[in-house]
């Protein structure tokens, strides 16, 4: 186990030197745009990007997963044919989900413009958002670096376009941009980082891997097993996104765009120790696969209860630190205007007990085989989650979303934890 962590570890260090660049760049380019804009502005940005970024999202087949799940004994066995069959069938479904999911979001920017149901400030940027939906198509590429350990490639990746959006965010917050201005900040960054793990993934899978890669519907042997899998993990990450940006919707519709912009501060600093464990959340699915494929399966089921017990620990240490310089942290980041986010960010964070302590089991669930479980938590949660958020909206407003995220989260965690303990592999 001790080697385990080690390599764990050593792996989501590299993405987290990316990572922790991207979270300071992305929290100071968030300020600036919010003191730019200021509450309402920012609070309609918020909308756009909440609405373009989940109907994205929807629409993205997670491939990385499914092709870290299937790729690592393809790679163990030397079997070059079925690893480029593969990847040549994840790269093909990623170009035609994209490029429908961009389709049929223009169609639905002009139906909602004429019917009225579209600020016209808001046309242009959603126009731009859609860009991005359209350039999403590396995700196969993202998985295959990940399989073969190349961590240190995507943080390279992570920090040149952090460091693209705060300098764009800078222009435009000094040349005095409009919405126009600051959606294309935020998306050119993250077009910039599908094209670049596009590339990188090419070259390492011609060069190192041996991988002829050519786009149309190529067979190899546990076609039907990738494909089972890469639905049922989409349906799950797409009820997820679901519960993710469902409140900031009813949010617009209940309570104006100032609650929103103020939700979204609190949110976005409570989502900056995510930031943190996301890299090991990254690792751990093509290292979960490594043990179980030696025949580790009992020592696994320790290492997950561990890991859950860390980001246990790691919460309470994080909440007590955010209550003690949230108060004054805040005003003096974004501003005067988003004073009220202090209290409601303590409020929000409650929820991350969930998001911390729930790390190693979803891809516990993965490496084992059993998605559709995911799935199933995921739609059972958000069931749940959706049926309280409108009442609880309606009598608390910003801070009843942030109970009904809470009520989400715990759910979720402990149904995962009674899933874990009432199952063997």
């Amino acid at each position: 186990m001790t080697h385990f962590y080690k390599r764990l570890f050593s792996d989501a260090s590299v993405l987290l030197s990316g990572n922790l660049f991207t979270a300071v760049a992305g929290f100071l380019a968030l300020a600036l745009t919010a003191r730019a804009l200021g509450v309402e502005a920012f609070g309609l940005f918020v909308l756009i990007q909440s609405y373009v970024t989940v109907f994205g999202l929807f629409f993205s087949m997670q491939s990385w997963q499914p092709v870290i799940k299937f790729g690592q004994q393809y790679i163990a066995s030397d079997d070059h044919d079925s690893l480029s069959a593969m990847l040549s069938t994840a790269i093909t479904i990623d170009v035609v989900i994209a490029l429908c999911a961009f389709l049929l979001g223009l169609s639905l920017v002009y139906v909602a413009e004429a019917l009225a149901l579209l600020p016209a400030e808001a046309k242009l940027p959603m126009l731009i958002y859609l860009a991005f939906v359209a350039a999403n198509v590396a995700g196969a590429f993202n998985g295959l670096l990940r399989l073969t350990d190349g961590f240190k490639l995507l943080a390279k990746i992570q920090v040149q376009a952090a460091l693209l959006r705060m300098m764009l965010v800078v222009a435009a917050a000094s040349l005095d941009a409009d919405l126009v201005g600051f959606a294309l900040a935020w998306v050119l960054p993250d077009i910039y980082t599908q094209a670049s793990t596009l590339w990188v993934g090419w070259r390492r899978a011609s060069s190192r891997q041996g991988v002829k890669i050519r786009l149309g519907w190529r067979r190899f042997a546990e076609r039907r097993g990738f494909l089972g899998f890469l639905v049922t993990n989409n349906i799950d990450v797409s009820v997820r996104m679901i519960s993710r940006y469902v409140d900031v919707f009813l949010l617009g519709i209940l309570a104006g765009k100032e609650a929103v912009a103020i939700y979204k501060i609190a949110a976005q600093i409570c989502s900056i120790p995510l930031r943190f464990s996301d890299p090991l959340y990254q690792v751990l699915l093509p290292h979960f696969s490594r043990y179980l494929s030696d025949g580790k399966a009992e020592q696994l089921r320790v290492l997950v209860v561990q890991l859950a017990g860390l980001g246990a620990a790691v919460f309470l240490l994080v909440f007590a630190g955010l209550a003690l310089v949230g108060d004054w942290l805040i005003p003096l980041v974004f501003g005067s205007e988003f004073r009220d986010a202090y209290a409601l960010m303590l409020v929000y964070f409650v929820s991350a007990l969930g998001a911390l302590a729930g790390l190693p089991f979803v891809p516990y669930f993965q490496a084992i085989g059993r998605t559709r479980v995911c799935m199933k938590l995921q739609i059972f949660t958000t069931a749940v989650y959706l049926a309280v958020l409108y009442p609880f909206i309606l009598l608390w407003q910003e801070t009843g979303a942030a109970l009904a995220y809470i009520v989400y989260y715990l759910l979720w965690l402990s149904s995962a934890i009674l899933i874990f303990r009432g199952g063997r592999n």
